[in-house]
């Protein structure tokens, strides 16, 4: 279980954390408990018919339907809405008259005509048969006979409030085969017409489905009490093609309703509704209800027409994902304009869970890519792999109808590599910081400004450079530890305010701290940044420190009476040399540090300088040069050769201080 856990910590939480949310989007499309599968399809659909409107792929049946519109300058010629039954009798008569094949009346007559006879008796206290006889008609049965005469369907609604004339009885045209009322849409109760009405040779409901402010689909069938009725465009098309009947099963897989109506064969899903493929309504023709009081309209010959209401003022608007506003009438002729070009769009939710699936793997690869790899890698897998699904999803749907949820399948194949992206960006840009804040304990604040705004952060591994490498000891150390042997705090704060004062000066050379070791501190220069005065660098630092160590001295009396007994001093071995400078260790915790000779030579100086009893030794420098930093001289005193352990060779060591003379250069730029 221990082993268990440190694998789990080895992990990278990025890596993790996209993996979870892969899974968990997976699981939450499979079940759609909030909804969000319908939606994504609905926005799917949008945005195919936004890029393939109907009109554009399937025109050749626009020509052949016309919207007889109740319009401004119908309402201006005719009078206010709504007219009297007479004058839509009359409209009704010329379009049959004209040719049409078949009409349809996208208007509810469910109360009696306000301008019969009778109305008019009791309105003006005229007797009706003196009204009669001076020619007054009967609007409602003019009407009720236009309908019994022309091949026109006349409008009833669906409810699921209280029913409307329910003695309105129309005959029920459909042969079932099968289980098919079980799966429709049921409905309690119909907004029916005036019984009168019932003569008419069809009659077909208008309701469609509105979700989000838009009509995506509408049913073409419903139930009630056991009897099955038409959509007003089905019905349309049935009186169209001439058909007394029609004829209803399911399909062989038993997703879908077959709908026989004449020789036309047509797809519904299993509630009896039909997705929409909308396009441009102006490709329908138009022609204003006026002209149709007048006499007949040639344009009519051999089409179906709709009559309905397209003044604004009279409302019965409504939008779709392709346009704003449009008279409901032309949902109609949307309908019939499909039937009749056997466009259907179907669905299939196992397929989408097929494509769930392969979206989900190709997201956890991603995760992978982004994490071990190169996030270019990962672009390149989700960029081609969302071309390949949305051009799969443009293919199947313009050439088969087929509609599949690839909005969704799209975020599922985006989400594990973003998540991990913005995971991995995150952990790095708070180890960059982390590592910003451990540094400036360490190496100037403008190194490691730029080292943390690099693109490359630490990894195992090295390089090989010239270096100069610092060790410090702090002497007198043992009469610290015993006299404050009863109080470790300000044991503590005092090896810290000393070290504190050590690391000002070596910060302020441009030096990197490599450790500190107790009551010891090793530095070096020329890493991670390059100084080409290292040397001169590192020289100076210890000279600074030796001439300050009364000050430290006074800083840390400061803290406490008791250490004014105490002497402290400082032992300094810095030698200069080939190193491996790196991050060394192991991939659990790594160090920034450099090994090799000089690193050894600098720690056996420091011992050697009890020896010698001075502060500073130097080895591995040119003796006969002079060296010069922040407007300093240093000046090297050689102490001739000495044996170093590890060494063949006899190594010449110097003596190091500031000197007074004047420099023979401008000092350096003190800029790290």
């Amino acid at each position: 279980m221990h082993k268990l856990f440190l694998l789990f910590n080895r992990v990278p939480k990025a890596l993790v954390v996209g993996f979870i949310t892969v899974v968990i989007l997976f699981v939450f499309s499979l079940f759609d408990g909030l909804g969000v599968h319908d939606s994504t399809k609905r926005r799917s659909l949008d945005a195919l018919v936004k890029i393939f409107p109907y009109d554009k792929y399937y025109p050749d049946n626009a020509q052949s339907l016309v919207f007889v519109a109740i319009d401004d300058v119908s309402l201006e010629k005719l009078g206010q809405w709504p007219w009297p039954r007479q004058t839509i009798a009359k409209i009704t008569e010329n379009i049959s008259k004209s040719g049409a094949a078949a009409s349809g009346l996208d208007i509810l007559f469910i109360e009696e005509d306000r301008y019969t006879p009778k109305k008019i008796s009791s309105l003006l206290n005229i007797p009706e048969p003196r009204l009669l006889s001076a020619g007054a008609v009967n609007g409602d049965a003019e009407l009720a006979q236009s309908l019994s005469q022309t091949s026109t369907a006349v409008a009833f609604a669906l409810s699921g409030e209280a029913s409307i004339n329910p003695k309105t009885l129309f005959p029920n045209r459909f042969i079932v085969i099968g289980d098919v009322i079980n799966g429709l849409l049921e409905v309690p109760n119909l907004i029916m017409p005036l019984p009168v009405f019932s003569v008419a040779n069809g009659a077909g409901f208008v309701n469609t489905h509105q979700v989000d402010g838009f009509i995506r689909e509408t049913p073409l069938i419903a139930a009630h009490k056991g009897d099955i009725f038409p959509a007003l465009g089905l019905e349309m098309l049935r009186l169209a093609v001439g058909a007394k009947n029609y004829i209803v099963k399911p399909s062989d897989s038993g997703h879908q309703l077959m709908l026989k109506v004449g020789d036309a064969i047509l797809n519904l899903n299993s509630a009896g509704s039909m997705l929409l493929h909308h396009g441009h309504t102006s490709r329908f023709s138009k022609i204003s209800a006026h002209r149709l009081v007048n006499g007949i309209v040639l344009e009519l010959e051999g089409k179906i027409a709709v009559v309905g209401v397209d003044a604004l003022a009279l409302g019965d608007r409504h939008s779709t994902p392709l346009e704003d506003s449009i008279p409901g009438a032309l949902i109609h002729l949307q309908i019939i304009d499909q039937l009749l070009a056997g466009r259907f769009i179907s669905t299939n939710n196992i397929f989408d869970r097929v494509i769930f699936l392969i979206c989900a793997i190709l997201s956890l690869i991603s995760v992978l890519l982004v994490q071990r790899l190169s996030l270019v890698y990962a672009i390149g897998l989700l960029i081609s792999s969302a071309a390949v699904l949305t051009a799969i999803a443009l293919y199947v749907f313009l050439e088969y109808g087929f509609l599949f949820n690839f909005p969704l399948g799209l975020v599922l194949l985006f989400s594990g590599g973003l998540v991990t992206y913005l995971l991995k960006s995150l952990f790095e840009e708070s180890l960059r910081k982390r590592m910003q804040k451990s540094f400036l304990q360490y190496v100037p604040a403008d190194v490691v400004k730029r080292i943390t705004q690099s693109s490359n952060l630490p990894t195992l591994g090295g390089e090989l450079i010239d270096t100069t490498v610092l060790f410090l000891d702090l002497r007198g150390f043992t009469s610290l530890t015993e006299r404050l042997k009863d109080d470790p705090v300000l044991m503590v704060k005092t090896i810290s305010t000393i070290m504190d004062e050590v690391t000002i000066r070596l910060i302020e050379s441009g030096a990197t701290i490599d450790k500190y070791i107790g009551d010891a501190v090793m530095a070096f220069w020329n890493a991670p940044e390059k100084q080409e005065n290292h040397q001169a660098r590192a020289l100076y630092a210890a000279c600074l420190i030796e001439q300050d160590a009364n000050i430290i001295r006074e800083k840390m009396y400061a803290l406490d009476d008791r250490l004014r007994g105490i002497h402290i001093d400082f032992g300094i071995g810095v030698a200069s040399g080939g190193v491996t400078v790196g991050n060394m260790g192991s991939s659990f915790r790594f160090n920034y540090t450099v090994l090799g000779d000089a690193v050894n030579m600098a720690a056996r100086l420091e011992t050697m300088t009890k020896d010698k009893v001075t502060s500073i030794l130097v080895a591995g420098v040119d003796g006969s040069r002079e060296y010069e930093f922040n407007g300093r001289a240093i000046q090297l005193i050689s102490m001739g050769a000495v044996e170093i352990r590890g060494k063949r060779q006899s190594i010449e060591i110097f003596e190091a201080q500031f000197s007074d003379k004047p420099l023979a250069t401008p000092p350096f730029n003190t800029t790290h």
